[in-house]
């Protein structure tokens, strides 16, 4: 401010306003880098958890649908995946990707 023209009210008051405007900003950016940094953590675990998942599938020796086209054949491994993961408490999204083919 200038000491020989004092800033009327409306000049003050745009003052404040910007500096709040400003804190906001800074405050936002601030509450982004926070759910970034959540999200990240939080795909992490996903990926994790989706590993762990394949590990423990694989190590069940998990049927395998060799292509034929035969639908009885298809059906027969769809209903040994869908054993496995309710056997090993596969998460529901496991579960929905085997009900797309029934």
């Amino acid at each position: 401010m200038d000491k020989t023209n004092p800033s009327t009210g409306a000049e003050l008051t745009n003052l404040l306003l910007l500096e709040l405007l400003r804190k906001q900003g800074e405050q936002l950016r601030l509450q982004n880098k926070q759910l970034q940094k959540l999200m990240e953590i939080r795909e992490k675990r996903v990926e994790e958890d989706n590993s762990y998942m394949f590990k423990r599938i694989a190590s069940h020796h998990p049927p395998i649908y060799d292509g034929t086209p035969n639908p009885k054949t298809l059906e027969d491994w769809i209903r040994g995946i869908e054993k496995l993961c309710d056997a090993l408490q596969c998460p529901e999204e496991w579960k929905l990707v085997s009900s797309c083919f029934t």
